[in-house]
């Protein structure tokens, strides 16, 4: 163990909030311990504090900053912040959050209601390989009349107490446990709250207050959660205002996901097919637009338009200390000398794109026209790996007179791209094999056609709307990818509630974990 003396901006001030730094966005500077024995004593001291932490104690000190790094108890990894700020942390001892080593398998946690379901289920899922959770909703919005930023839960609390006491008998190792915001038809993006660096303090007061509730419920041990996913999506209504991903929301999601990393904290985003789309070149922020030249007869105005690779194009990268990104889940690196490594490193550490939206390429190419699944998987992995140039240049005010938009709209520049101020014009974005999940349904979304079965047309595709991939497919296709050293990093399907079922037109239940876990592990 190693440790180092620290000093940072004073959290609330004008520096901290200007560069979206709190307390725990900290400055390398000089000082080490002295002693193996003075390491030892730290140890000791990370050992009480957590066991304080676990019982909703906030941890404060008068003490001058010290930071331990990769201090390990309870079989956990922990960077330890002690000090005076002003004001406190919310966190007294802050864990390293980092995704599952090697191949991920996720699944999306979202049930209204039956909470022995949701447990059977969702632990069922676990058993079966599942090694990172989505618990589906958080929300997000503006206290009035004060203005200040807020999280709200939406998610199953009942459930997950009952999940992490399902995981901590069985003797499973640690899962990965992410909020999702957003949701179809989910409320307004929201407005204000005094950017980047207050929003932070508003998730990490949410994570602190969250994790009391739920430690006080039943899931004694619980260490909070891992980090924020992001999945704004569309309304029914195709003609609601709720049908904008606006830039300024874009900046707001953007800009926090960047604190996040800096804070330690994993951001993940889980993106429509048609809001991350490699074979489009164009870029609009409605959520009500339509394929064209697929699905002839079918009425369909919820597709986007590369919104999702804005945030990829302007937020995708930020820098960390040496020692900040190895400790936060973000890469590697180190201290030179006297001085500071600067690392880059990846906002996102996951890109789960959503091939079961409704009406996608992915449906048309292996429903409608007959593609081989597993050869349709391979390709368009491929297509994110190399990446394609988005015109953000070309994007144009969509509120425009329709006179204008005859004429190709208002140009409108998008600026402020990392530090510089010049225009997000064509930018090539893509997605390496690490960071990419492929999104696909489970039972709920099937059946294709059998193998060698002729393509059917669109109008009679029926109850049909979602594409649908067997496991066997999916794992074919990593498995071409793998023989070149690109295999995507893992599957995440909507959702732990279908586990088990029987799909439509099938006679027996499909467990879906079990059969991906089977070419993952």
């Amino acid at each position: 163990m190693t440790g180092e003396l620290l000093s940072h901006p004073q959290a609330g001030s004008k520096e901290a909030l200007e560069t979206g730094v709190t307390s725990s966005g900290l400055r390398q500077c000089t000082g080490s311990y002295r002693s193996a024995a003075s390491a030892l004593a730290a140890t000791a001291l990370v050992a009480s504090l957590c066991a304080l932490w676990r019982h909703g104690t906030l941890v404060t000190s008068p003490l001058a900053f010290i930071h331990t790094k990769d201090t390990v108890v309870d079989g956990h990894t922990w960077d330890l912040i002690l000090g005076r700020t002003a004001p406190p942390s919310p966190w007294g001892l802050r864990r390293r959050r980092a995704l599952p080593e090697g191949a991920i398998l996720g699944t999306y946690a979202s049930f209204d209601g039956g909470v022995d379901k949701c447990a059977e289920r969702v632990s069922g899922a676990v058993h079966d390989g599942v090694n990172l959770i989505f618990w589906a909703f958080i929300g997000m919005s503006v206290q009035l009349p004060s203005g200040d930023p807020e999280f709200t839960s939406g998610f199953n609390e009942a459930c997950f107490v009952r999940v992490h006491a399902n995981l901590t008998a069985a003797g499973i190792p640690d899962v990965t446990h992410m909020i999702t915001y957003g949701g179809w038809n989910s409320p307004r993006w929201p407005r204000g709250g005094g950017g980047a660096g207050r929003w932070f303090e508003a998730w990490e007061t949410w994570n602190r207050d969250t994790t009391r509730r739920l430690s006080a419920a039943g899931a004694d041990g619980f260490a909070g959660f891992d980090g924020l996913d992001w999945d704004m999506e569309g309304n029914d209504d195709a003609a609601s205002d709720r049908n904008d991903l606006d830039v300024a929301s874009l900046d707001l999601f953007g800009s926090l996901s960047v604190a996040m990393k800096h804070g330690g904290y994993l951001t993940t985003m889980v993106p429509p097919e048609s809001y991350l789309d490699p074979t489009d070149d164009r870029f609009d922020t409605r959520l009500n637009l339509t394929y064209h030249g697929e699905f002839t007869g079918i009425d369909f105005p919820h597709h986007g338009r590369n919104c999702f690779a804005y945030l990829l194009a302007k937020y995708g990268h930020t820098e960390l200390e040496g020692d900040e990104a190895a400790g936060g889940g973000g890469g590697g690196g180190g201290l030179v000398g006297g001085g500071v490594t600067l690392v880059t490193v990846p906002v996102f550490d996951l890109v789960t794109v959503q091939l079961y939206e409704s009406y996608t390429h992915a449906l048309h190419r292996t429903a409608v026209e007959g593609a081989d699944p597993a050869a349709y998987l391979q390709a368009w992995a491929e297509s994110l790996y190399r990446g394609w140039d988005v015109r953000f240049g070309d994007y144009f005010d969509h509120t425009a007179t329709p006179a204008m938009q005859e004429q190709g709209g208002e140009r409108r520049s998008i600026i402020n791209v990392s530090a510089g101020s010049r225009e997000l014009g064509n930018v090539r974005v893509a997605v390496e094999p690490a960071r990419l999940a492929i999104g696909l349904g489970n039972a709920w979304a099937c059946c294709p056609p059998p193998p060698g079965a002729a393509p059917v047309p669109a109008r009679d595709l029926g109850r049909r709307r979602s594409a649908f991939f067997w496991p066997e497919a999916v794992g074919e296709a990593r498995s071409v990818l793998a023989a070149r050293g690109e295999a995507f990093r893992g599957v995440v399907f909507w959702e732990a509630a279908s586990e088990g079922e029987v799909p439509y037109g099938e006679s027996k239940p499909l467990y879906f974990a079990r059969e991906c876990n089977a070419f993952l592990k």
